[in-house]
């Protein structure tokens, strides 16, 4: 066996070179970059980059040297029994022939443990050599400053109340490239600290708030499947939606979920209705953005009682936080988030949720009306917010001119 090292430009150009001057039976072992070039160190049997005759041909002159070396060895052994006789020195046959026989062996195991000697110490000093390497590579790694992503990452913890030590050791985590479920969970145990998940919800009565294409219709429908129970069924309103078509949705979204709906267009009728059901059953109020600044206050005469949620998507932009926090007189008892399914940061929600001190609540994938509202934890948004998917880009956020904007009011 041989050890050869070949160089070249890049590794496919070393394969072909190591295929061309060494054959198909090699062993890489190892293969590093030095002086903008490729090192590649392989072992090789030297016999399979000869012919058949050439092998014989080898062998055959490996016999005759082997035969001349044994004649040359009995000649010396005959010498020296000759001389011994002469000096009346006995000398038994059998160590001759034990002698001649144990010559070639003992000088041919002495090379090839040479041989091999030679290879482990050639092995070892590539295998230092690979560890110097790795060293290096991950000392190039820590001195390689964050991304933009990471950076944007420790911003948001910051901004969220997240304390020094949790800062430094995610920072740590990133330097060291560890893998995405360790930043997970502390990820996860940030947004446990802050408080901002593990709101459950009650039957009763709940009015949702948000704006255009939140998905509060959707989300009125799927809360009053979660709230019926066998002893307790669940209702829907729609209060004052004149959007062309929004009540034949609801009518239709209803009747595949077995959710019965009505209809209020004013505070007095709403009233009626909640008198009538609130003690048998839960009511879900459905509202319409676009009376979203007179509507909480109408509900909350009408109905004294009644809690109110705010909608949110996960890919909300700043106008539609704005036009949510922007309802100081109202009080929140928790955050539906929906379209859970987008590949979208969400800090901008976890940041209105932190300064309002809203916790979450329950939340869907999409609008498929078939899927059911899950329990928001901290995982379900911790997995979102770290940034190494790059097909998630964080929510483009202008300008933070809603940090002091927060009017969010928790029960």
């Amino acid at each position: 066996m041989k050890l050869k090292r070949i160089y070249a430009p890049n590794t496919k150009t070393g394969i072909d070179r190591i295929t061309a001057q060494c054959g198909d039976n090699v062993m890489i072992l190892s293969n590093r970059r030095e002086d903008d070039q490729n090192v590649i160190l392989v072992a090789f049997d030297d016999c399979t980059t000869t012919s058949k005759p050439e092998q014989d041909k080898l062998a055959a002159n490996f016999a005759s040297i082997l035969n001349a070396r044994n004649s040359r060895l009995q000649n010396k052994l005959k010498k020296g029994t000759t001389q011994a006789s002469a000096q009346h020195v006995p000398m038994k046959a059998a160590p001759k022939a034990q002698t001649n026989t144990q010559a070639v062996p003992e000088s041919r195991t002495y090379d090839e443990g040479r041989v091999m000697q030679s290879l482990a110490s050639q092995i070892r000093e590539e295998l230092m050599s690979l560890k110097q390497e790795i060293v290096s590579l991950k000392r190039h790694r820590n001195s390689e400053p964050l991304s933009q992503l990471e950076h944007q990452l420790l911003a948001n913890l910051r901004e969220t109340g997240a304390a020094d030590h949790v800062i430094e050791e995610c920072r740590q985590l990133l330097d060291s490239a560890s893998d995405s479920q360790t930043i997970d969970s502390l990820l996860a145990e940030h947004l446990r600290q802050i408080g901002i998940t593990g709101k459950s919800l009650e039957p009763g009565i709940h009015a949702l708030l948000g704006s255009h294409g939140s998905g509060k219709t959707t989300m009125a429908i799927k809360l009053a499947q979660r709230l019926q129970t066998v002893d307790r069924p669940a209702i829907v309103i729609s209060y004052k939606d004149n959007k062309e078509g929004a009540w034949s949705v609801l009518r239709l979204l209803g009747s595949r979920a077995g959710i019965t709906t009505y209809q209020a267009q004013n505070a007095e009728c709403l009233k009626a209705i909640v008198e009538e059901y609130a003690d048998r059953a839960s009511i879900v109020i459905d509202t319409s953005s676009a009376t979203l600044d007179t509507t909480p206050a109408e509900i909350k005469g009408a109905v004294e009682q009644a809690k109110f949620h705010a909608v949110l998507p996960v890919d909300t932009y700043l106008g539609s936080m704005l036009s949510i926090s922007g309802l100081g007189s109202t009080r929140f008892e928790s955050a539906l988030l929906t379209r859970l399914d987008q590949k979208i940061v969400p800090w901008p929600i976890i940041k209105l949720l932190h300064r309002s001190q809203t916790k979450t609540s329950l939340g869907c994938m999409s609008s498929d009306p078939a899927e059911e509202l899950t329990q928001i934890t901290a995982q379900t948004l911790s997995n979102k917010l770290r940034p190494d998917d790059h097909e998630r880009p964080p929510i483009p956020v202008q300008n933070e001119s809603y940090d002091n904007e927060f009017a969010f009011q928790v029960c």
